[in-house]
């Protein structure tokens, strides 16, 4: 997929690179305004104390990402509750045949066919090693961890937002491989653009190691990584957004 951070209107990874146009919390009346950054003195984050275009913020009301949060963001005006800043709905870059974002708790795991793992993963290295075993869909979770599996196993999934599946590929950093409990699903069926010179001269056996008798959660369990929930609480109202601004 080609992607260009200066005119896309979705973002890749946590949206750090976004340029993109949106300046509403939601496209269309129901979203809130975005202040604009040149406007915004009393938070951490404006023009004043960024004033060389730094992190994309500007003479505008654009959703940025200066904070390396999950994702881009914006201040609006003050409610009775004391929210002064909310998430900008914009979509993530995906690459084709992306199906989205499911829970998987492992026992049994949401794709149930053969698994891998490797510290190169990428989305095409997982799709290539469910097309050889002649399964439909790959899922990919954890950064590291590769699924495989039918249309079945798709349907008795249970669909989460795409925020969830943050965490970046081993072996490319501007690829999303799912997250910690939450796998990406792609389907599987080879678009006419894809080439099998991507994955060079490695065979199946060096990209990925194919899981032996430690179960999906044993493997998970050796990473200790913290969960999705775990990492959304730090980055809640106690962000940069609040404590800088004293």
């Amino acid at each position: 997929m080609v992607w260009d951070a200066e005119l896309s209107e979705c973002f890749m990874v946590n949206g750090a690179d976004y340029r993109g146009l949106q300046n509403r919390t939601v496209h269309g009346s129901a979203g809130k305004p975005c202040l604009y950054w040149n406007q915004t003195r009393e938070h951490a984050y404006n023009t004043a104390k960024y004033p060389n275009g730094e992190w994309g913020l500007g003479s505008h009301n654009y959703c940025r990402n200066p904070d390396g949060d999950v994702q881009p963001w914006c201040y609006i005006s003050e409610n009775e509750e004391g929210i002064y800043w909310k998430y900008c709905d914009i979509p993530t870059c995906h690459m084709p045949g992306y199906v989205g974002c499911f829970l998987d708790s492992g026992t049994p795991p949401t794709l149930s066919g053969s698994s891998g793992t490797s510290t190169k993963l990428t989305v095409q290295v997982c799709l290539s090693f469910c097309r050889k075993r002649g399964y439909k869909f790959a899922g990919v979770e954890a950064g590291y961890a590769c699924f495989c599996g039918h249309e079945g196993d798709i349907r008795q999934s249970q669909q989460v937002s795409a925020v969830e599946c943050d965490q970046v590929c081993f072996g490319k950093s501007s690829e999303l491989c799912g997250g910690d409990g939450r796998i990406g699903i792609y389907n599987g069926k080879k678009s006419h653009k894809e080439t099998s010179t991507v994955f060079g001269k490695k065979s199946h056996k060096e990209t990925l190691t194919v899981f032996g008798k430690k179960s999906h959660k044993e493997t998970l369990t050796v990473f200790g990584k913290k969960s999705h929930k775990e990492t959304s609480t730090v980055l809640g109202k106690k962000s940069h957004k609040e404590t800088s601004t004293v």
